[in-house]
């Protein structure tokens, strides 16, 4: 494939400090014909979800043959791997921390290498900036015609998520979040147009788009439709239904925040008919269910995620399903206690299963394996909340120091770790 010596740019590095510079100046070094194209340097700081939707709506407006350097990387010095990702027609030089997982998600093919040749390092390679001394020199090398399989191996298990998708609920309404906000204060929820395609017909059913305090009842087809100050819903350019103010901004106007919760909700047909069937039975420890040609065990946990958690196990086939008790690649969260949840989660492993089905990710790894991340996630959290509260730092410094070292094994991670860190530190400030 030809290439156009195109290498872009996505950081989370912003334009304040040199770090941008260093990394355009690198790659003119080891390639002076380079042509540089910056798409963005304001991913939020360590906000992998927000790198990863970044280069996922922006690359397919490049030639094929374009290097796309992607560099939002809150592990940078540890133990995660620098990978070579071809996916179509393009190339990524990116961390192997779920950057490119949406770019995956879009593409047909995908051949991921991890970058092991060290000698197209700038040296020394420095334990903090690795985008200057490991990602620009092998992008530029790249774009000036190396052979990708030059620069390591293919890797099959590289890092990836899910981005968090709409659910309906039983009452019929379609429940989201804000998955990003714009700089002009739109609120880019996760609900595609697709997921309501009802609500663009020439007839569309009554319907209101609840968030925060707020409800919205009109759906824009282009910004200036509505009035000077009016809240109203758009389908953005990215596809999502988005949440907007004409000449203002949504997310002052109505103070919401990034991950707050949107529920589109339609008329009533979606409960036309239906019963509601109340709970006849009280699990307090184990129940089982005699279904006669299988018995299914129900078992109640100790306050842990909730104040409720059951887990389900279908003894004829050994499933286990989790619920919110096993989060795998999704940020786990805490509705409860942190001590009860690792408390939980030491005697989950005596649950013979040989197949499992957690809350939130994949189940490919065996048995009781994936219990592993989340139980150093919420330990880590632990040891360095009380830490926090022995020194006598705030609430609010908790929120800012405790647990970043995890930033970049978890999806999400900017939605939900200050909920938990905030949550531990309540629990644990009366030890």
């Amino acid at each position: 494939m030809a290439r156009p010596h195109i290498v872009t740019l996505t950081t989370d590095f912003g334009l304040v400090d040199h770090f941008a510079g260093a990394l355009r100046g690198v790659l003119l070094d080891v390639f002076p014909e380079v042509r540089i194209a910056d798409i963005t340097h304001a991913v939020q700081a360590y906000d992998v979800l927000d790198g990863a939707l970044a280069i996922s709506e922006s690359y397919k407006y490049f030639p094929g043959g374009s290097v796309h350097m992607v560099v939002v990387d809150p592990g940078v010095g540890s133990e995660r791997r620098p990978i070579l990702a071809t996916v179509g027609e393009h190339y990524f030089v990116a961390p192997d921390n779920g950057v490119l997982s949406l770019v995956y998600a879009q593409a047909e093919s995908v051949l991921v290498r991890e970058i092991t040749s060290s000698h197209y390092f700038r040296q020394p390679v420095s334990s903090t900036f690795h985008g200057r001394d490991v990602f620009a020199p092998v992008a530029a090398n790249l774009a000036k015609g190396v052979d990708p399989a030059k620069f390591g191996d293919e890797i099959t298990d590289y890092v990836r998520f899910a981005a968090p998708t709409p659910k309906k609920s039983p009452d019929g309404s379609l429940r989201g979040i804000v998955l990003k906000i714009d700089r002009y204060g739109n609120l880019i929820t996760n609900i595609r147009a697709s997921d309501a395609p009802e609500l663009l017909g020439n007839d569309p059913p009554p319907f209101r788009i609840v968030i925060g305090k707020s409800e919205i009842t009109e759906i824009r087809s282009h910004y200036a439709q509505g009035a000077p100050g009016e809240v109203f819903a758009i389908v953005g350019s990215m596809g999502f239904f988005e949440i907007s103010v004409n000449r203002g901004t949504a997310a002052k106007q109505l103070g919401i925040v990034k991950g707050t919760e949107v529920a589109i909700r339609m008329g009533g047909a979606a409960a036309a008919g239906s019963e509601i069937v109340t709970p006849t039975l009280l699990v307090r420890q184990r129940l089982e269910l005699d279904l006669g040609t299988r018995t299914i065990v129900v078992q109640a946990w100790p306050p842990a995620h909730t104040d409720d958690d059951l887990t389900v196990f279908d003894t004829p086939t050994r499933t286990l399903w989790l619920s919110d008790l096993l989060f795998v690649g999704h940020t786990p969260v805490i509705d409860a206690t942190i001590t009860g949840f690792l408390a939980v989660m030491k005697n989950l492993p005596a649950i013979a299963a040989d197949h499992y089905v957690p809350g939130h990710g994949r189940s490919d790894l065996p048995w009781p394996k994936p219990l592993q991340a989340q139980q150093r996630y919420f330990t880590v959290i632990l040891n360095e909340t009380r830490a926090a509260i022995r020194n006598r730092k705030t609430i609010q410094q908790a929120t800012d120091e405790v647990g970043l070292s995890e930033a970049g094994n978890w999806a999400v991670f900017d939605l939900f770790h200050r909920r938990n860190v905030t949550s531990a530190y309540a629990e644990l400030e009366w030890e």
